[in-house]
């Protein structure tokens, strides 16, 4: 005679699935067993986005937009044209800001813009 017959462990910790396993030896006691392991993929629950940390001034800064401009992309480009000995004030002021910090980093891909266009 043949039997056959599929056990699922479900289990989100190591403690979880040696107890399981434990459990299931003990069912099946001294019975033949052959296992045949078939990976089960489970979605993995949504992890919430981390927050980002306060700046300086306490206040949370907005998440990178998707167009890959980091605000240190920004300010290194900005540093480099100063040190050429150009003003990068009113590329600033252009977006009504006395300093990048207060730019949106929706505005980074114009504000780079103008930075190539005074270089």
């Amino acid at each position: 005679m043949s039997v056959s017959m599929s056990f699922t462990i479900s289990a989100t910790t190591a403690a979880e699935l040696s107890r399981g396993i434990r459990e299931l030896a003990e069912i099946i006691g001294d019975a033949p067993v052959t296992i045949d392991a078939q990976p089960v993929e489970t979605p993995s629950p949504a992890l919430p986005a981390p927050s980002l940390p306060l700046d300086a001034n306490g206040v949370r800064p907005e998440p990178a937009p998707d167009h890959g401009i980091t605000k240190e992309t920004v300010r290194a480009k900005l540093a480099a044209l100063m040190q050429d000995g150009k003003d990068v004030q009113p590329i600033l002021e252009a977006f009504g800001a006395k300093r990048l910090s207060e730019i949106p980093p929706t505005k980074y891909p114009e504000v780079m813009r103008k930075a190539e266009e005074l270089a």
